[in-house]
């Protein structure tokens, strides 16, 4: 297969996302006009987006980190083991014959 110029997006998508965002850039439109509310949900809105786009550079962040630590000691990520229990032996519990 060869390279996909455009994304196979259907109709429906492109237009809710059109709709969604002009009802943002309204929103926009009107705080920056002085409406109070608009202001208001305008930077609420803005606070998500945000939270969500430091949430996706953290994952991002670690994601590449944990690469390249399994570059450099792919060993030691993948060998790990923890200790088996060792059961008591007569000899050290304090019985004697």
């Amino acid at each position: 297969m060869g390279y996909m110029l455009i994304p196979r997006y259907s109709l429906l998508t492109l237009f809710v996302g059109m709709t969604l965002l002009t009802g943002f850039f309204y929103l926009v439109a009107r705080a920056v006009r002085g409406d109070h509310w608009a202001l208001g949900v305008t930077l609420g809105l803005g606070s998500l987006i945000l939270v969500f786009v430091v949430h996706a550079g953290l994952f991002l962040l670690a994601f590449v980190w944990d690469r390249l630590m399994q570059r450099i000691r792919p060993q030691a990520s993948s060998q790990i083991e923890p200790p088996l229990p060792q059961a008591p032996s007569l000899a050290t519990s304090g019985f004697e014959e």
